[in-house]
């Protein structure tokens, strides 16, 4: 008589809900049995006592009784650290407020990109570098649009941190070209934007949008690892961002930003400018959906066997 099979071992799976619909979306096909957590109730304290893995997108080392009864239970645990939440806990500590030990010592971390394993070590917490999403590539590549259009994210309310200054500063430098700013609505575009500098509000598919633009501004003030930036690159778009990243370009300050603008700009007027091929290939192997999955379902395998 055959043996039965293994039950596959179940992943809860929590946190911001972007990403844990990516997840279950990417593990519909994986020998782990991939859940999202329920809301609330008996479910939920059911499906954490019923599981194998909490794995949490978002960290948190604050005291938290339903991560501290998965450690009780003997549940693996993974936070895997997108970016906003390490600001969380900075201003958690600067109140005076203590982390949770346990959270330190028993926890899995992981992270995106080095610079934000940097900033947790400084926070007490080592992490291992773990991709969390894929870029989604387009069936193919369009040519750059005949006319130079730079994308931007300025979200309404918080505009400032994603360096709403220094785009207003480069569009009244360059009245000739089109900046397209994502996530503010028409009616709360900032008086001080000059007309070039057009509010589009929310897109519905992000998709199009890049095959009608020539490359994406985005200087925040903190960053973990931008869809945006996957997503561009991967339309062979130019970025210019706040972080060191192969295939885009680096700006900390509105000098080094209008330089490298400037550039490209030079390039695009003198029919020089083609298709950033080198950072379509970078996403490509990297963070293509295969390779990404392989590296978190590889990354779980070693937490299951501790």
């Amino acid at each position: 008589m055959a043996a039965a099979a293994a039950k596959p071992k179940r992943v809860l799976i929590l946190g911001y809900p972007y990403f844990v619909d990516k997840l279950l979306e990417l593990g519909s096909g994986s020998p782990y049995r991939f859940e999202a957590l329920p809301k609330k109730g008996f479910r939920m304290w059911l499906a954490l006592f019923r599981t194998d893995l909490v794995y949490l997108i978002g960290g948190d080392l604050r005291p938290n009784r339903f991560y501290r009864m998965a450690l009780i239970l003997r549940k693996k645990l993974i936070f895997h650290w997108v970016g906003s939440d390490i600001l969380a806990m900075r201003e958690w500590r600067n109140l005076g407020k203590r982390f949770a030990p346990v959270f330190l010592k028993r926890v899995t971390h992981w992270v995106e990109v080095e610079w934000t394993a940097k900033e947790l070590a400084e926070l007490g917490v080592q992490a291992k570098v773990i991709p969390l999403t894929p870029a989604v590539f387009p069936e193919s590549i369009k040519e750059l649009p005949e006319k130079f259009v730079a994308l931007t994210y300025l979200p309404s309310g918080k505009a400032d941190f994603y360096g709403e200054v220094f785009i207003i500063q480069l569009a009244n430098a360059f009245p000739d070209v089109t900046f397209l700013a994502v996530g503010t609505a028409p009616t709360e575009r900032n008086p001080a934007w000059p007309g070039n500098l057009v509010s589009v509000g929310w897109v519905g598919n992000m998709a199009e949008l890049y095959k009608e633009v020539t490359l994406l501004i985005r200087l925040t003030r903190h960053d973990g690892l931008s869809f945006m930036v996957l997503e561009v690159l991967a339309n062979a778009r130019y970025v210019i961002w706040s972080y060191p990243f192969e295939g885009a370009f680096q700006a900390g300050d509105y000098s080094h930003l209008e330089q490298v603008f400037r550039n490209l700009y030079l390039e695009y007027q003198q029919g020089k400018l083609e298709l950033n091929l080198l950072g379509r290939d970078r996403i490509t192997r990297f963070y293509n959906p295969q390779v990404v999955w392989e590296k978190i379902t590889r990354g779980i395998d070693e937490v299951m066997v501790k």
